[in-house]
């Protein structure tokens, strides 16, 4: 029905999309994306929103996204609001910022398999150093969500959170990856 199979496919135009249903009822409605597949030229996502923030170059982190929300919430509120904020840190290389990164030392954890070391991060020391940055990652960005959801103006928001996978961290034999 929406003509999406892939991140390279667009939504259909006859797929109406919960921002037009939003703004027909009389709300501003807005997104902030993180990645590039997900602009308006690609996805079509952006049907029926008044803003709709993608970058256009490279992925953007959470310290790129959030303010830009941030931004807007700031801004006086005329009436009620549809907001849509993708985040997509939980990728890899999975690079938390500080005090979410994880200790380079090994420990007593052995060397990755010759198969699990990924292409972006051939020097990481063990499997669990890996795992660790990706829960810092997750990490990081709850405590993030956290603040931005304890704004007095969002108290009484209707939020809903989505995900789309997670990572295999060796799961069936797939290393650092959400395929298959």
């Amino acid at each position: 029905q929406t003509g999406v199979l892939d991140n390279a496919q667009g939504l259909a135009e006859q797929a109406q999309t919960l921002a037009e249903v939003f703004r027909q009822e009389g709300y501003e409605t807005w997104a902030v994306v993180s990645v590039p597949h997900l602009g308006p030229e690609v996805s079509g996502l952006a049907q029926g929103f008044d803003s709709y923030v993608a970058p256009l170059d490279r992925d953007h982190d959470l310290a790129d996204s959030l303010p830009r929300l941030e931004k807007r919430l700031n801004e006086p509120q005329t009436q009620n609001r549809f907001i849509w904020l993708h985040l997509f840190d939980v990728h890899a290389p999975y690079d938390p910022p500080a005090p979410w990164a994880a200790s380079t030392e090994r420990g007593d954890e052995p060397p990755l398999e010759p198969g699990a070391v990924p292409t972006w991060n051939l020097t990481a020391p063990s499997a669990a150093f890996l795992r660790s940055q990706y829960q810092g990652e997750v990490s990081y960005l709850d405590a993030a969500l956290g603040e931005l959801l304890a704004r007095p103006d969002l108290a009484r928001a209707q939020i809903a959170f989505t995900a789309d996978h997670g990572e295999s961290l060796g799961n069936h034999s797939i290393w650092w990856d959400h395929q298959g």
